[in-house]
């Protein structure tokens, strides 16, 4: 066994580890309190953390191994969800997926969606009570393309692109594809289109 995979081996473990460690504490800190509010913000953290896992889990195996890819894109859209909606907002999440992903575009286009969606909830939803998001991929034998579409209040009128925008752009860049972001009926449309190297 070479460094590289024993290390990531070790990366693996000691994340798994950490984690469980703060969850026990949370947990047991949270049993302990008596002000509900206090227990309601450990549990809220609990299970921030617990979501945040499975979201590098499904893009990298942090702390196991990946499943299938199909689980691994159902579980980072509706992790993202979790992850950056308040408790207070009703977000419904329609999630397709068209085609088999070709195995040498599927990092990327997690990548690529874990930005989309992300940036969907994050700022397209903010402050947003009532708000609905599509995610489509659409794959073929030498390419995939991303769609994310939400009703949100769309990207302002010269936004400043973000990391995660780069990070999307990178992407499309090294995948020879492209990149769009724009509004139409109300909504607004993220594309991604990435290539295989064939």
């Amino acid at each position: 066994m070479t460094v590289q995979p024993l290390a990531l081996r070790q990366l693996h473990h000691h994340t798994r580890d950490t984690l469980q460690r703060v969850l026990i504490e949370i947990h047991e800190f949270a049993a302990g309190t008596g002000a509900s509010r206090s227990r309601h913000l450990l549990e809220q953290l609990g299970n921030r953390i617990r979501v945040s896992a499975e979201i590098s889990d499904a893009l990298f195996g942090i702390t196991r191994e990946p499943t299938p890819f199909l689980g691994r894109f159902h579980t980072l859209c509706h992790g993202l969800l979790s992850l950056f909606a308040d408790a207070a907002q009703h977000l419904q999440l329609d999630i397709s997926l068209e085609g088999t992903c070709p195995p040498e575009l599927e990092l990327a286009a997690l990548c690529a969606t874990h930005e989309f969606v992300g940036n969907a909830v994050k700022h397209g939803m903010y402050m947003r009570l009532i708000g609905q998001i599509s995610v489509l991929l659409t794959c073929c034998a030498e390419s995939v393309e991303l769609v994310v579409t939400d009703d949100g209040w769309g990207p302002a009128t010269a936004p400043k692109p973000g990391q995660g925008l780069n990070i999307a752009r990178a992407l499309a860049e090294q995948f020879c594809g492209a990149i769009s972001v724009g509004r139409r009926n109300d909504n607004t449309i993220a594309t991604i289109m990435l290539r295989t190297m064939r």
